[in-house]
């Protein structure tokens, strides 16, 4: 038996050697009816020019044609074009010495200038299909026989229209224009001469051209707020030895604008830009293979005109437009978002399907008691006084609490259980992912049960404070290793800043512990950055009793002061609506100071809002066990 694996693999391997002679002979005998070579001027990664290729790919595939297709690189947007052009080329003569391509398929500039420059040398009188060619004038190629293409025109005046519907109160344009490679300077040449001495009638126009990170961020700080900027070109700073590549140039400019960026390609969306009157590179991929398809039916090159309109697609990016405050309303007719955050529905659909079912059944069973615990307040009014009937009132809550926590405790396990039993089962990854979600879920109502419970014990003044030996370090050192994990999780640092105590010390570890707790929890949910520090300090000592106070500080949200009063009341929350970001139950603080209370001590809370808050509570400790 041992042996019997390394066969099977021996097998597989046999398998695969004949699988490829099978291939090799396939392709012998079936050899491709065509050659082409692709030009690209920048690298693979850069996604414009993926765009380009992969659509190109897709549809002569589609077509198919059995086309051998090589592809070269000339790497001229991290490395300037320049030096290394030459020893390309001398690498391209070595490889298509003796393997001449039927069609030359050219993208962007770079790549139709090296392929002008080196035809005769390289693949002389062979048929040139370009595309991506910035702004391409028929001049351009006067003089220039077996060509033909795609022209890539970025409408610099169309997008800046659509910018200032958008935005009607516009008053400063800026652009980053450069001059660092072929496309760019022909973008920035072009809008010199037809875009800018129209716009300069109406508007304050600031050209930033082949500037540095710091001096746009600069000018940009100078500039009014009614201003847009417009991405056409390329900052000058470099990333070592290369240029940045168009997506970190985005980037870093957006990071630093005080006001919305539009561009015209779609590796700036994503990446800060707002939006823009963008190209997509598919369409010019596959436009380009039409045509070289045709070439290679026999039509002339020369005899296929050069397609000069370039669709566009008006793109914005959601969160750009929340940070910015652009309504759907304000954007042009058939606009397409992208990175809109996916709905609920769409995410989870079974899970609310179940969890509505739940609530179905929770809400007969609250109604029931509801409707109970209205009569019996009914019928308790017309037999005692006012003071026994509110007494009654708040055990009748106290008990419909209870019960409903034990009511949906039951369900509640039940469904925990079948996730157990499910978690046995071979599960693909998405399932196994919607039951964490579901537990998750499970997880935080059985929290909030446990919650209302502790809750009608301590209104019921059925807690019984018993007293154990209390050791302040150890028990502040558990607290925060119970939310160490999510902290660090979420980058947030956590301090721990424990005071001497003295020595023998009694109290009920079990309820101060709890409380911190609550007060960490409430710090982890409400802090999306920067710290959570604990602190423990003592305030008074008598004879025969310590009064400690604990902390808990975090660089948070904060709370505004006319929210601070009701936070400690039962279900309180600064936000009670239903939309509300943050969740919880509302019940933690008021478990909190009613604990502090019993203990002899107190509870409450100091907030700015924006600027963090500082929760607190004390509680005397005996110097001695209780008898």
């Amino acid at each position: 038996m041992p042996a019997f694996p390394a066969i099977l693999r021996s097998c597989a391997a046999i398998l695969v050697f004949l699988a490829g002679m099978a291939g090799f002979g396939a392709q012998a005998a079936n050899p491709p009816e065509a050659s082409i070579l692709f030009i690209n001027s920048y690298h693979r990664g850069y996604s414009w020019s993926d765009g380009i290729e992969d659509g190109f790919r897709q549809r002569l595939v589609a077509s198919g044609r059995k086309i051998e297709l090589s592809v070269e690189y000339l790497d001229s947007r991290r490395f300037s074009y320049g030096a290394q052009i030459e020893p390309l080329a001398q690498a391209m003569a070595v490889k298509y010495a003796d393997y001449q391509p039927d069609v030359v398929v050219v993208a962007d500039n770079a790549a139709f200038d090296f392929a002008i420059r080196y035809r005769d040398r390289l693949f002389p009188q062979r048929p040139i299909v370009f595309g991506g060619y910035n702004n391409f004038r028929p001049a351009v190629i006067e003089g220039i026989a077996n060509i033909t293409g795609v022209n890539e025109e970025i409408a610099i005046g169309d997008t800046v229209n659509m910018a200032l519907r958008v935005h009607p109160r516009t008053r400063t344009l800026a652009f980053i224009v450069s001059t660092g490679d072929a496309s760019s300077k022909r973008i920035g040449e072009v809008a010199e001469e037809s875009v800018f001495p129209e716009l300069r009638k109406r508007y304050d126009v600031v050209v930033l051209k082949d500037a540095s990170i710091e001096e746009v961020h600069q000018r940009l700080a100078k500039l009014p707020a009614d201003s847009l900027l417009f991405l056409s070109g390329q900052v000058s700073d470099k990333s070592g030895s290369r240029s940045l590549s168009p997506a970190e140039n985005g980037r870093r400019i957006t990071a630093g604008s005080p006001f919305p960026a539009y561009t015209f390609w779609d590796f700036h969306l994503g990446n800060g830009a707002l939006g823009g009157h963008i190209i997509p590179p598919d369409e010019q991929g596959r436009t380009m293979v039409g045509m070289a398809l045709r070439v290679l039916d026999g039509t002339p090159a020369d005899s296929i005109p050069v397609v000069m309109t370039t669709p566009t697609r008006d793109i914005f990016d959601y969160p750009v437009m929340q940070r910015f405050g652009v309504s759907e309303v304000d954007l042009p007719p058939g606009a397409v978002i992208i990175n809109r955050p996916v709905s609920l529905w769409e995410s989870h659909r079974w899970q609310i399907v179940g969890v509505i079912g739940l609530l179905v059944l929770e809400s007969l069973l609250v109604g029931l008691l509801l409707h109970i615990a209205r009569g019996r307040r009914r019928a308790m009014a017309a037999l005692t006084q006012a003071k026994e009937a509110a007494e009654v009132a708040n055990v009748a809550k106290n008990a419909f609490l209870a019960n409903m926590s034990h009511e949906m405790r039951t369900p509640l396990n039940h469904i925990i259980g079948m996730l157990t039993l499910l978690r046995r089962e071979p599960l693909s990854a998405k399932q196994s992912e919607r039951l964490e979600k579901i537990d998750a879920a499970c997880q935080k109502l059985t929290g909030s049960i446990v919650a209302v419970l502790e809750l009608t014990r301590l209104e019921a003044d059925k807690l019984e404070l018993a007293r154990q030996p209390f050791d302040g370090d150890e028990l502040m050192r558990d607290a925060v290793e119970e939310i160490r994990g999510e902290a660090e999780a979420r980058q947030l640092e956590l301090i721990v800043d424990a005071a001497p105590m003295p020595s023998g010390l009694f109290g009920n570890v079990a309820y101060i512990k709890l409380a911190l707790h609550n007060y960490l929890a409430n710090a982890l949910r409400f802090t999306p950055s920067g710290s959570i520090t604990v602190r423990s300090s003592v305030l008074a000592q008598e004879a025969e009793t310590v009064l400690v106070r604990f902390a808990v500080e975090d660089t948070g949200i904060g709370i505004a002061e006319a929210d601070q009063q009701r936070l400690f009341k039962v279900f309180e929350q600064v936000d009670n609506s239903s939309t509300r970001q943050y969740g919880g139950l509302g019940a933690g603080l008021a478990i909190t100071r009613k604990i502090a209370r019993l203990m002899g001590g107190d509870a409450g809370c100091e907030s700015r809002l924006g600027q963090g808050s500082t929760f607190w509570f004390t509680v005397v400790l005996s110097k001695a066990a209780a008898v």
